[in-house]
């Protein structure tokens, strides 16, 4: 496709007809864009963010906050590309993150900042251009329809020709963040046309340097009142899980991580003066082991019953190390018991669990999982070494038998979910049969895999350094402290022992 990298009017095809042109585009503008940057348009259409590309399994998300439910996966992109064999080193310098904080599909990207300007410029462009906010943005055949000052009688229609991303910041010098639904984010927006879904789908990517992203992380990962050292540890956890999943995606994907539990939250810019002090005192921290980045998955509770990362995340020589391991020397049978959901009950109808498991199966493509007919027994198979539901052998009523992954289960049955109440919060599960009805008696929110939040709270609660905290759920790692500066001469071997936090 030939790029006009211009920015154009409707048209050029006479002044009538331009006049005419531009008049009916106006209007049609007026009717069918949603006015302003509203967040609540029954139209909306933005689907849920995708998985790690950390997880084989589909055991809910790498990383679920306290209190709130797991992610769900579709739009997931499958890159040509293998991932890399090795965990990275610790960064020499702060990089960027790549953040994506929407599928926005059916529907513009709907951006404004404080001043009421906002710089565009293609991703094939010699030059950009600065619009009136707010700005609606529509991927097209040819390139992008960009709509200025939308939602006003101001309203004008730009088109530019450009096969690539488009990029938008704040102007210069200018104070604020980029807002989007309502919420500041940090950094420079990409907004990347996704036509492996269909013409009209986008993606919203914020780049955002790591230090800057990580304070937003905590204040959605961790409740106001928690501990300065579980902060702590979490800001560690959080920019190494950050570290690795950057190697991971890098050149592999448009983006490292969503903004959400399926990576790991963020709630973009914040003024939360403890997530602040927490990223700036680890500022440059990472867990390391045998000198790569751990990647430090964590959970909002292991219910006493955690996972290995290869059990629960995936199998590889990334998960396959000694801090991402689970061992009765670490049994944690009192680590979290006063999280609300430490021991938790959920029920369902045989007929509606049947159904579910029968649609993703399908759905997975998973022939070897289903379709079953009815369930005439249901009980786990294989345990991890503490007593933690991994599979499930399952009898339909014709005597076909099936063996689950309890990961998938909770996949299948809250892909069916239409609420939190309707779905599971862990897969650590203890099955049983009555008058038709499946039993599920549960432990703990997530995975199960490495830091546990509200384990390390009741440490942090007991006069626990973020340092010991770290040590117990990642045993073996190393915190580091890494030099921050651009030259390559320095290497990974440029470890600074960091002060116990």
């Amino acid at each position: 496709m030939a790029v006009n990298s211009g920015w154009q009017p409707p048209t050029n095809a006479g002044k009538f007809f331009a006049t005419l042109a531009a008049l009916v585009i106006v209007s049609w503008g007026y009717m069918t864009i949603p006015s302003g940057c509203e967040s609540t348009s029954p139209t909306r259409s933005r689907t849920a963010l995708p998985g790690s590309p950390l997880e084989k399994k589909s055991d809910g998300s790498s990383v679920v906050a306290a209190g709130t439910a797991s992610a769900t996966t579709d739009n997931v992109e499958k890159p040509k590309t293998p991932p890399p064999q090795e965990r990275p080193f610790p960064p020499t310098d702060q990089p960027n993150i790549r953040v994506r904080v929407a599928a926005v599909r059916g529907e513009p990207v709907q951006l404004t900042h404080p001043t009421g300007w906002l710089w565009l410029k293609g991703e094939n462009a010699q030059a950009g251009r600065t619009f009136r906010a707010p700005i609606a943005v529509y991927p097209v055949d040819d390139g992008w329809r960009i709509v200025e000052a939308n939602g006003t009688t101001q309203a004008s229609n730009f088109r530019l020709k450009e096969s690539g991303a488009l990029q938008v910041e704040a102007p210069k010098n200018s104070r604020g963040e980029i807002q989007f639904g309502g919420s500041a984010y940090l950094g420079t927006a990409n907004i990347v046309r996704r036509t492996d879904i269909d013409a009209n789908a986008s993606d919203l990517v914020f780049i955002v340097p790591l230090e800057e992203y990580l304070p937003g992380v905590l204040a959605k990962e961790l409740f106001k009142g928690w501990q300065v050292n579980t902060y702590q540890a979490q800001a560690i956890a959080a920019r190494s899980y950050a570290a690795c999943e950057m190697e991971w995606w890098r050149k592999r994907r448009h983006y490292d991580v969503v903004a959400g539990q399926a990576s790991q939250a963020w709630v973009g810019a914040t003024s939360d003066a403890k997530s602040l002090d927490a990223v700036a005192s680890t500022r440059g921290q990472y867990l390391v082991f045998d000198g790569r980045v751990v990647p430090a998955y964590y959970s909002s509770s292991c219910g006493g019953l955690p996972a290995s990362a290869v059990d629960s995340i995936r199998d590889g020589t990334w998960t396959q190390i000694a801090p991402l391991n689970v061992t009765e020397k670490g049994r944690r049978t009192q680590c979290c018991e006063k999280s609300p959901a430490a021991k938790w009950q959920a029920t369902f109808s045989i007929a509606e669990t049947v159904d579910r498991m029968n649609d993703w199966s399908k759905q997975a493509g998973r022939k070897d999982l289903g379709p079953m007919n009815g369930i005439k027994s249901f009980v786990v198979g294989d345990r991890n070494s503490l007593g933690r539901s991994m599979t499930f052998f399952i009898t339909d009523r014709n005597g076909k038998k099936f063996t689950w992954d309890t990961g998938d289960f909770r996949a299948a049955m809250n892909a069916g979910a239409e609420s939190s109440r309707d779905s599971l919060k862990s897969s650590a599960l203890e099955p049983r049969m009555d008058n038709g009805r499946l039993i599920l008696d549960g432990r703990g929110y997530g995975h199960g895999a490495g830091m546990c939040q509200y384990g390390a709270e009741f440490m942090a609660k007991s006069g626990k350094s973020a340092r010991s905290i770290l040590e117990r759920y990642y045993p073996g790692a190393t915190i580091v402290t890494m030099p921050e500066t651009s030259s390559s001469s320095v290497t990974s071997a440029a470890l600074v022992s960091s002060p116990k936090p």
